[in-house]
């Protein structure tokens, strides 16, 4: 949970530079859960695909939280469930990535991207799919089994 507070309290100072449609408000929404918030900056018109400088979508942050309903939200207005992060190579990280990493998300959010055709074989800047990260996170077995089971199907 420290990650994402850190990553709010950084991003915060950014919101009130956002001059646009509400891209960078829409950011923040989302990595604070706040359904609806999210749904009435989409409707205003913001970007579902908007970035931050290190290259965070709304669907990235909202990994933070993973409030179902902002997932949601985010996949319908058409968020890129497979949009990397930038920040330079060592930082790189696919959507995926970060909900099997995040304590917060459970099988729920994790289905969802599997759902909306989240890349199985894409790799972080280490080069591990999602399956090798979450692999090594023994709290995190059941959400390896779901992905492995995906991962399976697709290799069918």
């Amino acid at each position: 949970a420290g990650r994402g507070w850190a990553f709010l309290a950084v991003l915060a100072a950014s919101v009130a530079a956002d001059e646009g449609r509400g891209d960078q408000r829409l950011i923040f929404a989302a990595g604070e859960g706040d359904f609806e918030k999210v749904a009435a900056l989409l409707a205003e018109g913001a970007d579902a695909n908007a970035r931050t400088e290190a290259g965070e979508t709304p669907l990235h942050v909202a990994g933070i939280k993973c409030e179902r309903r902002v997932i949601k939200a985010l996949l319908a207005a058409g968020a890129n469930v497979n949009a990397k992060t930038g920040g330079g190579a060592a930082l790189e990280m696919p959507v995926l990535h970060w909900y099997v990493n995040m304590n917060e998300c459970g099988l729920e959010q994790v289905r969802l991207l599997l759902e909306a055709r989240a890349d199985l074989t894409a790799v972080n800047s280490r080069g591990q799919t999602a399956l090798d990260m979450v692999s090594k996170i023994a709290s995190r077995a059941d959400i390896a089994a779901m992905v492995g089971e995906w991962a399976g199907r697709k290799s069918e």
